[in-house]
């Protein structure tokens, strides 16, 4: 597969090495050639360098809104974009008290105008974390802005009282690079990623899911039982990286983990090259900067 630079023109080390300093040096993104991705180093916190929570996590909130009786409040640990995304739920009741005792659904949308709308899929359920709010990994597929953004409905159970539900609208994901849709035919799968905290020189733990959808992206499927290899790849330097461990599944079906080593900061391309009983399903290629 020919490797295409997201930031610079794959050239001979005499040429990238000055024009990466240049472009470094002077804070502005290096030319295109094609290929699709970011312009220039953005760093850890940046659309193409997940931020990745390095402590305890540090929730942010997208949104609060009232279903029937209760209060919920929806949050992700970092701002949301494309890739695997780490979402919760607060749910209170009287006096803004903390409601245990209820089942949580979450379903993420984004109308298609004269299309398909198009949902992000979770991994398992929401599942109480030890702060007591309803945690699940959704994997947007595509970026949006807050005038045609994604929507998050929340569902709630307690029974004997009926189900009720919140909306959150108009929710902006930024492009990250990590989701990448794949294959040919009727059926095409979706690889989301997450790097488990902040993007260094190192080996680096990544969670990973892989969704198939015969519907163009209407509804998926995870995909449980596929086998992966790992390539970081940096676009340039003309070099790769050697550590990396494949993903390999979870007990939550579709979900994946496994770590990708990067030895130096800068630009990489990580081509997943993705099996199913043997037979390759694609290469979709997920890119960083930090």
């Amino acid at each position: 597969m020919r490797r295409v630079s997201t930031c610079f023109h794959r050239r001979s080390s005499r040429v990238a090495v000055p024009l990466l300093l240049a472009a470094l040096l002077l804070g502005c993104p290096a030319a295109e050639d094609g290929g699709g991705g970011p312009v220039g180093p953005t760093g850890p916190t940046g659309p193409t360098g997940p931020t990745g929570p390095t402590g305890p996590l540090s929730w942010t909130s997208l949104g609060t809104a009232v279903a029937g009786p209760l209060g919920v409040e929806l949050l992700s640990d970092r701002p949301l974009g494309t890739g695997l995304a780490l979402l919760a739920v607060e749910v209170t009741g009287a006096g803004g008290a903390p409601v245990a005792d209820v089942a949580v659904r979450l379903v993420a949308w984004r109308a298609a105008a004269g299309g398909v709308d198009r949902v992000a899929p979770g991994l398992g359920l929401p599942v109480p974390g030890a702060d007591g709010r309803h945690q699940q990994l959704v994997a947007f597929p595509e970026a949006a802005a807050v005038a045609d953004g994604w929507s998050i409905r929340v569902d709630l159970a307690r029974p004997p009282e009926a189900e009720v539900s919140a909306t959150f609208t108009g929710l902006a994901v930024v492009e990250r690079w990590l989701a990448q849709p794949f294959g040919e035919g009727p059926v095409r799968y979706l690889l989301a990623v997450r790097f488990d905290a902040a993007v260094s020189a190192d080996l680096n733990p990544i969670t990973a899911s892989l969704h198939e959808t015969a519907d163009q992206g209407a509804s998926y499927a995870p995909v449980p039982d596929a086998t992966f290899e790992v390539e970081p790849f940096m676009p340039s330097m003309g070099h790769g990286s050697i550590g990396s461990v494949a993903p390999t599944p979870t007990t939550t079906p579709g979900c994946y983990q496994g770590s990708l080593a990067f030895s130096m900061a800068g630009d990489w391309e990580t081509t997943f090259t993705v099996r199913r009983g043997g037979v390759v399903l694609g290469r979709p290629v997920i890119t960083v900067y930090f």
